[in-house]
């Protein structure tokens, strides 16, 4: 049986034997030129955001196949009508957390973790963690998806892949002679990194819309931008402004091909004309794209040589499209526990000497994110603060 793009259901269905999950993906990405990569880094370097618009046909078919997947699953999870389903409870450590939660802050069993996930449910993978979710086999569809092992897939594209690739582009651009710095120094981060597959979720029904027009929900709303920082009501804010603990985070979202705009995720920039912050929302989504944001581990070790990208995600779905869904998945690559923050090893940081002096403290990543964590957790507005 052929699926989309011509791939056959034994690529997707091919396990640990002799050709790995890595490297069915990588073989994609073997064309891609670092000449590419390297703008990728030098974009994160001046503005701490950048657009991938070069993955390769089959690696959009992936993206599909396995959103596909997770939102079948999804769908499964919130129903609740199945047993074993893994959880994230009220007292598990958010930055270690793996399992499903459910939407909404105010939730009886307090599952949705914190306020950043007032408007998302979905599941979430953290240190290497896998689960399965038993899919009725009505909802299997033709495919016959096996959700632990799709998920895999999707995470060897983000970060085996995706995320590999960058990191070893901003080495170059910082000069190191170790491409993998990144990788041998902080790493491996395949059993470190956390990452999630979240749909968005409307508690209101003007959460859809751009404007009030229903009325009665406007002091709902106003009261939920106010606790996520948000002054003035203006906007809808689905996922209040924070800047991600991570060294990069990777941002793919569920919508065929290229699409313009971000489905809503904005990131902070200085006008240089007025020199003043604004809101700008990232230029592309889809199977074929993915966002990549400097997170606030990278700004710390780098001295914000590589700005740590403010974000958000503000409502931009039509009131009147009922079929459009916000389905994102985000990987943070996070550096192994047991290793020490440093400061790489650039020329262009002059570590201990110069006006690029960058000094940090001497600290693990466990002890930085245990921080980090009880920022999240207690819910202030800067989670990355306390580092």
């Amino acid at each position: 049986g052929i699926w989309v793009g011509g791939l056959s259901r034994a690529y997707f269905s091919a396990g640990s034997g002799v050709i790995s999950r890595c490297q069915l993906i990588m073989q994609h990405f073997e064309s891609i030129p670092d000449s590419k990569w390297d703008s990728v880094a030098e974009s994160l370097r001046n503005s701490g955001a950048a657009t991938i618009d070069f993955l390769p046909p089959a690696v959009c078919d992936i993206h599909a196949y396995c959103f596909d997947a997770a939102k079948r699953a999804l769908d499964v999870a919130k129903s609740d009508d199945i047993g074993g389903l893994r959880k994230i409870g009220p007292s598990d450590d958010s930055a270690h957390a793996t399992g499903y939660h459910c939407a909404g802050i105010d939730s009886a069993d307090g599952s949705s973790m914190s306020r950043y996930n007032w408007h998302r449910e979905g599941f979430v993978f953290s240190d290497g963690d896998m689960f399965d979710v038993e899919i009725p086999e009505a909802d299997k569809g033709a495919q016959q998806q096996q959700f632990q092992s799709d998920m895999q897939k999707f995470f060897a594209s983000m970060h085996d892949a995706i995320a590999t690739n960058v990191l070893r582009a901003v080495a170059r651009n910082l000069g190191c002679q170790d491409e993998d710095w990144f990788a041998n120094e902080l790493g491996p981060t395949d059993k470190s990194s956390q990452w999630h597959v979240k749909r968005y979720v409307p508690l209101c029904p003007t959460d859809t819309a751009a404007d009030d027009g229903m009325g009665h929900c406007k002091k709902e709303k106003n009261e939920r931008n106010e606790r996520h920082g948000e002054r003035g009501g203006e906007t809808n804010i689905w996922l209040p402004v924070h800047t991600d603990p991570s060294l990069i985070s990777i941002v793919l979202h569920d919508a065929p091909g290229k699409r313009e705009g971000a489905m809503g995720l904005q990131h902070q920039i200085l006008d240089p004309s007025s020199q003043k912050k604004i809101w700008v929302e990232l230029p592309w989504h889809g199977h074929a794209i993915a966002t990549v944001l400097v997170g606030s581990v990278l700004s710390y070790i780098t001295g914000n040589f590589y700005p740590g990208a403010k974000h958000r995600v503000v409502c931009c779905l039509p009131a009147t499209d009922e079929k459009t869904e916000r389905v994102a998945a985000t990987l943070f690559v996070r550096p192994r526990g047991d290793r020490m923050l440093l400061v790489p090893p650039s020329p262009l940081l002059l570590p201990g000497t110069g006006a690029n002096s960058v000094k940090i403290r001497n600290t693990t990543f466990n002890d930085w994110i245990a921080r980090v964590s009880r920022n999240y957790m207690k819910g202030r507005q800067d989670t990355t603060k306390a580092a």
